[in-house]
């Protein structure tokens, strides 16, 4: 069986590559997502998750998460990560302006059997949204 750690390096893996169809075999069915930065989305299930993503990489095509450290405690993966790109299409109102970022993020996992349950999630909007030359 993969170490949970294992489980959330597949998972920055598939995303940064777009594999959306290996995403539907590391989420739970019920998968839920929870997020003070985007509190008007509300993520219920892995179909809802997957089509978070894909309308993410819309924003940022090249946006790619990296982690920079993980620790796993019973069936915990906290960590801080970093995610960086180019904003070419519209964020939510905001326009593509074509600037970069680079922006450190927190995320916890709840893993069973080999699947994300539950995750929570928080960056910085302000710094995000700075660099991207929307403020």
């Amino acid at each position: 069986m993969k170490s949970n750690k294992e489980v959330i390096q597949k998972f920055l893996s598939n995303v940064n590559h777009r594999n959306y169809d290996a995403l539907e075999n590391i989420l739970a069915p019920n998968f839920q997502r929870h997020c003070q930065a985007t509190p008007q989305v509300e993520i219920k299930n892995k179909e809802a998750f997957i089509e978070f993503i894909k309308l993410d990489h819309q924003s940022f095509p090249d946006g790619v998460m990296k982690p920079k450290m993980m620790i796993a405690e019973e069936n915990t993966v906290a960590g801080m990560y970093t995610y960086s790109g180019t904003q070419e299409g519209t964020l939510g109102e905001l326009p593509a302006l074509g600037n970069s970022f680079t922006l450190n993020f927190l995320m916890f996992n709840t893993i069973e059997n080999g699947k994300i349950m539950d995750m929570h999630v928080e960056w910085d909007n302000i710094s995000l949204l700075g660099q991207l030359g929307h403020m």
